[in-house]
This record gives structure tokens, sequence and C-alpha cells, in this order.
């Protein structure tokens, strides 16, 4: 397509040249002032950041242990005092003012009891700053303080309930009584695992207190002699909440803490930590998870923590959505066992915003010198070219398929609102037609222009066929779900790649790779960039093998066969369900390629058509001259080794050593030798190879055939040709 600016000429004066020269050093020259500042200050500014972010860790370790320490220590000592194991006997019980008084010293602390093997039960709850509901349900006056409860057995054997309710003088101002109780301590799972446990303090799960529907943990430990029970203690974590709440460096940081299973243990926002949920008709309240948060930051970093196995520490920079972030997850462990962990998410802008703002001023500063000499018209040109500049960049969106971003282009002028209109018409149109079908087939049919319907047209592509070498054995020596992780993880990362290189994933196949270029897209140079992509597929797939390996994870080494020629490709299926795809014999071709590199212990085979179009731009290797399971044609086919002209600098590990290439050069000589028949002088130059050293199945192969030939040549109109019966 012919530009249309190759039809558009003007001329500009060479004094507003002089000007525009002029501008553009000084400000370029500002522009590298204000840019070095930047980057060095940005630079303090992130380290001083994770100092500052290490520190606030540091204090809600300290704060969570100070919360529940104090309850390990009750907890430890309470099932020591002898008075504190036997049952209470009347409302004289010794213990109830050691009790009252740690729950005036620790405000986190709701409530203590003991609970025993008969399944009496003794409580003494806090009422203090407790809402009218907890009143309401207790039946409790106003002025409560302490409420006691006492579940035993009576003369008759029936287990009754008593309420008791205190003053702050811990005089009795009402009672209350329930002659059959159903609360029974025992079946609680506070004194299943702590009788489990009986010579330690436990801690429970995170759960919602049904008195006051808070959240919080109960910490507990069992007792012998002269009865047997639990002492256990309700802890709320409004407290720790408040505390981060006050340690967040701006309203648009976040800091939380959470277990092991992603529940909210403590949050800014109190009213997060809970939610209300239907079961059975019933509603009901249960703890959070950070991915309740609908936060893409948080959901990132939660990834990122899982990746781990939730065993380490994740701290670094997260960008989501245009806009990175300084993040960080700390461990802090519990007394009692287990494990809660911090989270720390600020913007990174709270840090290098005062930073950007002195850079701008110092340009705006610099910029206002040359602005004086503008004209106000440019003012008005721009105030008229901004909305068509928008709207043009929304066009490039829709073009690219970047859908997600709303249209937010403002102007007085009619017609520009109309084409607005159209734009955000289209780009939801557009956003709800690929939710019926393949993302990336939308994508590339918007941009081809084409109209989906079935049928196919003929067109030189170029296929590549990948799959896993030795997939059935490897599957069998792992979970379904540990599989399905790794192929997951292996599928997105080669599919990544053939996607960046305008590649068409036709499918996947269980391991297998089906993929071709120069359609539906036009693709000038599809056969280079599908050599692109199975190198770099193969580089990618290397780097997940260390990280596979070192994890003592089962690898992958992928095979990969690339052809060019002509196939049907279109839309195969009805009017109502289709599948984009390509047929042929160029097809079957490629497929069969990849299966040959198990004869001949090489890794990305291509076909002769292949090798001429890209000769000089990359390494191949002559392999051998094949005849696939149902071809109708003999093809030579070649190694793919790397690159040799390399366009872009990020490339140079895909480029062929010196070593290969001298190799190679040395290798034509060895094959030319055979087949020319000189059976003799080609097993010497293989021989000569082997001298080289390394692992080389194909050259191995050749020196064997080399070798058989010299004591029984093949017939006289033996042409090269191996044929192979199976795929």
């Amino acid at each position: 397509m012919r530009s249309p600016l190759k039809n558009f000429s003007f001329s500009i004066p060479l004094r507003t040249n002089i000007m525009t020269i002029f501008v553009l050093i000084f400000l370029m020259f500002s522009a590298f002032i204000v840019w070095f500042n930047y980057s060095q200050n940005t630079k303090a500014a992130l380290q001083a950041a994770d100092r500052l972010m290490a520190d606030i860790s540091e204090k809600v370790r300290e704060r969570t242990e100070g919360q529940l320490q104090p309850l390990f220590d009750m907890a430890h000592l309470s099932t020591e005092l002898p008075g504190m194991r036997r049952k209470p006997i009347d409302d004289a019980e010794p213990t109830d003012l050691y009790l009252m008084r740690a729950l005036e010293r620790n405000p986190q602390i709701l409530s203590f009891y003991r609970g025993y093997e008969d399944g009496d039960f003794y409580q003494i709850q806090g009422l203090a700053g407790a809402d009218n509901r907890l009143h309401q349900r207790l039946q409790a006056p106003d002025s409560t303080r302490f409420a006691r409860r006492h579940i035993r057995h009576s003369a008759g054997g029936h287990r009754i309930e008593d309420w008791d309710f205190l003053a702050n003088n811990h005089s009795k101002i009402g009672t209350r009584s329930n002659a059959s109780p159903n609360y029974d301590p025992r079946v609680r799972p506070w004194y299943k695992r702590a009788r489990a446990h009986e010579r330690q303090v436990i801690v429970t799960d995170l759960y919602v207190f049904s008195s006051t529907s808070e959240i919080g943990i109960t910490v507990a430990k069992g007792f012998d002699d002269p009865a047997s029970g639990v002492f256990g203690a309700d802890v709320t974590l409004a407290n720790l909440s408040d505390f981060v709440a006050k340690q967040r460096l701006s309203d648009a940081s976040l800091l939380f803490i959470f277990d092991r299973r992603g529940r909210l243990v403590a949050h800014h926002d109190k009213s997060a930590l809970s939610q209300s949920v239907t079961e059975d008709g019933k509603a009901k309240i249960l703890p959070s998870f950070a991915s309740d948060l609908k936060n893409p930051v948080v959901d990132a970093l939660m990834v990122a923590f899982d990746d781990t196995g939730g065993t380490q520490d994740v701290q670094g920079i997260f960008e989501v959505d245009g806009e990175r972030h300084i993040a960080r997850i700390t461990r802090l462990p519990l007394s009692g066992g287990g494990d809660w962990f911090l989270a720390f998410i600020v913007p990174v802008h709270e840090f290098i915003g005062p930073i950007i703002k002195t850079g701008t001023w110092s340009f705006l500063i610099s910029l206002g010198a040359v602005c004086l000499i503008i004209p106000l018209l440019v003012l008005a040109a721009r105030m008229i070219s901004r909305p068509l500049n928008q709207l043009v960049e929304e066009a490039d969106d829709i073009r690219e398929f970047r859908l997600e971003k709303p249209v937010d282009v403002q102007s007085n002028v009619k017609e520009v609102q109309r084409l607005t209109e159209a734009v955000t018409t289209t780009k939801a149109a557009l956003q709800t037609f690929a939710q019926y079908v393949p993302h990336d087939l939308v994508k590339q049919l918007v941009q081809s222009g084409d109209v989906a319907q079935v049928g196919g047209q003929r067109r030189e592509i170029t296929i590549l066929f990948s799959d896993v070498a030795d997939f059935t054995t490897i599957s069998e020596s792992m979970s379904p779900e540990a599989m399905m992780k790794q192929m997951s993880h292996y599928l997105k990362t080669l599919g990544s790649v053939i996607i960046e290189r305008h590649g068409t994933i036709d499918k996947y196949i269980g391991d297998a790779i089906m993929a071709f270029w120069n359609a539906p897209l036009r693709d000038e140079d599809h056969a280079r960039n599908a050599c692109l992509a199975a190198l770099e597929c193969k580089a990618k797939n290397e780097a997940l093998n260390a990280v596979w390996s070192a994890r003592d994870e089962p690898i992958f080494k992928t095979r990969f066969g690339v052809h060019l020629g002509e196939a049907v490709v279109g839309n195969v299926g009805s009017s109502d369900r289709m599948n984009y795809t390509a047929i042929g014999e160029a097809v079957n071709l490629a497929a069969r390629l990849e299966g040959l590199n198990k004869h001949y212990g090489t890794q990305i085979l291509v076909s002769e058509p292949v090798a001429q179009a890209l000769d000089g731009d990359f390494l191949f290797r002559v392999v051998d001259r094949v005849m696939p399971k149902g071809a109708t044609r003999s093809v030579e086919i070649f190694e793919l080794i790397g690159m040799l002209e390399l366009s872009d600098e990020n490339q140079q590990m895909l480029k062929a050593a010196q070593a290969d290439i001298e190799y190679c050069a040395q290798w034509r000589d060895a094959i030319d030798a055979f087949r020319s028949g000189a059976w003799s002088t080609a097993a010497d130059k293989f021989a000569a190879l082997a001298k080289h050293g390394g692992f080389d199945p194909l050259r191995d192969l050749y020196a064997e055939r080399s070798a058989s030939f010299v004591k029984a040549p093949p017939p006289s109109n033996w042409d090269g040709v191996e044929i192979f019966d199976t795929k």
C-alpha cells in the first residue's frame, strides 16, 4: 500500500525551522537533566521505601506478638494453677478476679473459659465496648461489665446454665438461668484439639464469633488433676486491624495480614475481614479471603507467593494495569504453631511522586521561557487536534485488539462526539464477540479484515509442529494435578512465543502444538518468524527445564518440525460453529518432520523449502533426504542450529556459535563425500568430526552408515533417499 505522505508536501519558513531547532535542543537538554535527576532520585527513593516497608513489617510483627503472647502466657500459667483446674463451686470463685483483671488489661481478649470432660463449662466474658446486640442476646443489663456463665450438672443429673451479670466493681446486677442448655464444650474444635495436644498451647483457625460477629481465634491448653478439661481464651483481632490501619503510608497503600489458607486476619477496613454467605437458605458469616478484596495487585502478589509454595518471603515491583507497585509478603510465626503473613503494597508513585513533581516543575520552568515565543494559535490547534489524536489511538487500540480501556474523549465538536460514540459502540461489540470465540482468532480476524465464513483458500504458509519427547512416561510418573499445572505453564510459555512471532495457534493436542504463519494475516516473513519461534521456544523450554530440574521436577524435551508449502486455510465446520485451521499435504509433512527428530537425534527439523527461503540468515545442517510415511515424494531435511545475522540484540541467545558454524562446514564436506559414494573418505571425515567431542547422534548415525557401506556398498540404483514406514 502506497503511503499518502508521498502525495503530500509542505514548506516551512526558515525562521520557523531555526526556532524549532532551538526549541528542540533546549527541550532535549532540559529533559536530559530532568531525566538524570529523576533516575538517580528514584533509585534512592525506592531503596528508602524498601527499608521503610521492612521497618513497618517488623513493627507489625512485634505488635502481633504483643497481642497474642499474653494469651499463650495466660494459657500456660492458668493450667498450672490448681484453683484454675478444679471445678468452680459457687459465686465466690477466687479465679474470677484474676480473669477479670486480665480482661481489663487486654481488650483484645473477649472471654476466658474452662470446659470439663463431663460437659461442665465456666466462662468469664468482657462486655466493655460491646454493642447493644450482645447485651440483648445475653439479656444483660446495659451497665453490665462482665458476664459469668456456668453450665453444670444438678443433683438430678440434668445440666443447667446460670448467667451472672456484673458491674464495674464486680458486684452482681442481674442473673438468668436456662434449664436445658445445648452448649457442650466437648464437641467444640478448640476442646478436641487441645485434648489431643495436652502438653501444648494450641491456636485454632480463624472463625467468626457468633456473639460479636468479629473475626477471632481461640488459644487453648488442656489440663488434668484434680479435673480434666481445657482452658481457653477467645481473642478478637479488631485491635490488630486498628494498628495495621495506622501503619499505612497512604490511602492508596494496602497493609493486611492473612493466614496460610489466604484468609484475612487483619485489614485497615474491618468490614473486609468477614463476608455474609447463604448456605442451605440460611445467612452465615465467614472469614474473607485475600482474593475477596478484588484487587489485581493483591491477586498478582498472591500468585507470586503461591509460586514459592508459601514457604518464602516475596518482595519486588509488580506492574498491574500500567501502574507499578512495591509489594512484599513477610512471614509472621505464631508461638502456638503455624504462620501468619503480612502483605504490604504501596504504589511506586507514592515514593517517587514528589520526585516527578519536582522534575515536572523543573521542566516546566525551562519550557516556560520557550513558550513565551509560541503563538496562541498553537494552543487552539492543540485543543482541536487532541481529541482527534485520541480517537486515532482508540482506532489503533481496536486494530490491535486492546479493548479493556474505556473510551474517554472529550470534545465540544458534534462530529467528534458522534465519532466517539461510534468508536465506543465498536469496542463494546468486539468485547462481546470475543466472549464467544477464541480471543486470539478474533484479534487476527479483526487485523486481517476478513469475514469469517465456512470455506478456505490455498495459501503458502509455514507450519510448525511441536511435541514433548517421552511424554507418556513422564505423565505416568506425576499426579494429574501436578502434570496439569506444569503442562499449562509449558504451553502458555511456548504459546506466548508463537503469538509474539505472529503465529496462529491452530490447536493444542495434549502436549503437542500445531501452529502456522501467513494466515489469516499476511506475513511476508512467515518462514523467518516460524524459525525464530522454534529457536525461541527451544530456549524457553531449556530455561523452564533448568527451573524444574532445580526443583527435582520432570523436564520436557521438545522436538519441532517446520515446513513451508501450500495448504488450504480457512474455517471448517458449520455456519454456527467453525474452527479456523489448515489442511493439506504440507501440514502432514510438518507433523512427520517433528517425529523424525527421534530417529535422527535432533531437536528442530525443517524442510528444504524453509532452508532455501532463509539461506544466509540461519545456520542449517543437512540431515538427509527422506520419504516420510504417507508422502508422495522425497524431501531434503535440515537441522536448524541458530541465526547467522541478528536484527535485534535481544536475539543474542539465538545466534549460532562460531564453533557450530565451523562444525557445519566440515559436516557439509563429510555429507558431500557420503553422497558421492566415497564411503571410505566419508567415514574418515565423520571420524574427524567425532574428535570435536560432544553428543551428536546424527554424526554417529552417518559414521555407522559410512562404515557399513565400505563393507557392503548399496545397489547401483541407490538414490540416497531414506524411506520411513512409520510415523
